[in-house]
């Protein structure tokens, strides 16, 4: 992708007037971009299902992620219409991308191998090249998985509800749209806590005194524990466990490398909770299954068409393929860091201030003089107080002071919701709760969230879910029913709206509602 440091000048008309598909979360320009210049990417596999710009917003590590919904519905509305007519629609987009997802993972274990300090600066930059360019492969499915996923709801929700009405049906419509559209593979979030809760299991049913010394002791004193020989099994469960899952809190600015005592300690916090561990790890195991026996016969009861079935498959598959994507996206984050780091180290360039830079403009740090680098450095600073990125047609920028303030005011919304006193969005998982609202702009607010409050958000992302666990209801601006906030609310089985496009703006910290998620109501009180 071209850099074009008069984009913005040449384009601010285009950012006007439109209407724009919102995501917020914890991120930088330099992981974002992987997503931007794969999802612009024009490919024959693509069929013409590309995004043609994107803008985005940080403050402080936080990024504010806008998305046209012209693009997002003109590629949901072609879909749909091919739908019509190939019943593997999904299924011979995914396959497409096969061998991309292979070599996206070769290139990561081959980082992993490499010991990076011996390589030479043009090894390392030609590494990073290779690696740039594996992985924009392998984020450029996005814009398809996107543009059906968010502009598909309520296209999809509204020809169920059709059908529903002319069986009498009606009453039953978010109740019934939920099932369809229930996930039927097993998320990798869910996978890694199965992981862990079978080695807590394996440590409850030893009877050997371990679970016990786990609650009495410190994390530091139980691993040490677990050097003795009696206690193998355990160690070599949670040596694997690290090995396969020490990537999986990352987001799109940080890189945690979890290791044994990071799940020492959740262990304990299992103990801690003493709830049925052997019926956890059933019921987590078994939802998919269930999900897919439940909608199966729904779907034969109801006698939807082809077409609508097809649909629902599409989703199906979707929620399976993003699930893969967020697994891809968390590797390269990690692998990623650790080329940008030892890259930065060579030039004096802090890690942060590399996170800040675009795979382009880190590209053009081979051939930069050490005056240039220091002069890119001060702007890196800026960015990081406050920048925005935006990128048209393959080409791109960073923007900052008196750009920054064209660009927010052709963006960001400005109209007053706070008087609002009720509100409607898509249910994604039935109930009703009552609580006081917490607000979460970011992962690193999740601990705000106390038993029985109700979590709102822009949209949620995996690494909310300690909050989300503890939340009586889940409410949501953004998101469709393969957003992670569906998938995780009918996991846990916690009430559910999602798309209200208002929440976050509407209500504040400490107020009181209701979530009335079977109607996809939520009331101020």
């Amino acid at each position: 992708m071209k850099y074009n440091k008069q984009l913005l000048k040449q384009n601010i008309t285009k950012f006007q007037n439109k209407q724009w598909y919102h995501q917020r979360f914890d991120g930088c320009p330099h992981f974002l971009f992987y997503i931007v210049e794969g999802e612009s990417r024009i490919e024959k596999r693509k069929q013409g299902w590309h995004n043609f710009n994107h803008a985005c917003f940080f403050h402080n590590d936080r990024a504010d992620w806008f998305i046209p919904m012209d693009d997002i519905n003109r590629i949901t509305t072609e879909i749909i219409e091919k739908a019509k007519t190939n019943n593997n629609l999904s299924k011979d987009l995914m396959k497409n991308w096969d061998k991309d997802e292979k070599n996206f993972y070769d290139i990561c274990n081959k980082i992993k191998e490499l010991d990076l300090a011996k390589l030479n600066k043009k090894e390392l930059f030609d590494l990073y090249k290779e690696f740039s360019e594996k992985t924009i492969l392998r984020c450029s499915s996005s814009s398809i998985i996107d543009g059906f996923a968010l502009g598909s709801d309520k296209i999809v929700a509204d020809m169920v509800l059709e059908l529903l009405k002319q069986k009498s049906l009606d009453n039953n419509y978010h109740d019934i749209f939920s099932k369809l559209t229930a996930p039927v593979d097993q998320s990798f979030i869910n996978e890694a806590e199965v992981s862990l809760l079978r080695i807590a299991l394996m440590i409850e049913d030893a009877n050997n005194g371990l679970k016990e010394f786990i609650l009495k002791h410190d994390v530091e004193e139980s691993l040490n524990e677990l050097e003795k020989d009696v206690f193998k099994d355990v160690k070599d469960a949670l040596d694997k466990h690290e090995q396969d899952y020490f990537w999986s809190k990352n987001n799109y600015v940080q890189a945690y490398i979890l290791d044994k005592k990071n799940f020492m300690k959740e262990i304990k916090e299992i103990f801690e909770t003493n709830f049925n561990i052997s019926a956890e790890i059933k019921k987590i195991s078994e939802t998919p299954k269930l999900n897919y026996e439940i909608k199966t016969r729904l779907i034969e009861k109801l006698e939807l068409s082809q077409h609508l079935k097809n649909l629902i498959k599409i989703l199906e598959d979707f929620t399976k393929w993003q699930d893969d994507r967020k697994k891809s996206t968390y590797w390269y984050i990690h692998y990623g860091s650790v080329l940008i780091e030892e890259i930065g180290e060579r030039l004096n360039i802090k890690l942060h201030e590399m996170k800040y830079l675009t795979p382009a403009e880190i590209k053009l740090l081979e051939y930069m003089d050490e005056a240039e680098i220091k002069t890119l450095q001060k702007e890196l600073q800026e960015r990081i107080k406050d920048s925005a990125f935006i990128d048209i047609n393959q080409e791109c920028v960073m923007v900052i002071n008196e750009e920054l303030k064209q660009l927010k005011k052709a963006v960001l919304e400005t109209e007053d919701y706070s008087q609002i006193q009720e509100f409607k969005g898509l249910c994604a998982n039935t109930g009703y709760a009552k609580g006081k609202v917490k607000i979460i702009m970011s992962a690193t607010e999740a601990h705000k969230i106390e038993k029985g409050d109700i979590l709102v958000a822009i949209m949620t992302r995996p690494d909310y879910v300690a909050g989300m666990k503890k939340a009586a209801a889940i409410v949501t601006e953004e998101g469709g029913v393969t957003c992670h906030a569906s998938i995780v609310s009918r996991e846990l089985d916690i009430p559910c709206i999602i798309g209200t496009k208002i929440a976050t703006k509407a209500l504040k910290d400490g107020m009181m509602v209701e979530v009335d998620a079977t109607n996809g109501i939520v009331r101020k009180l």
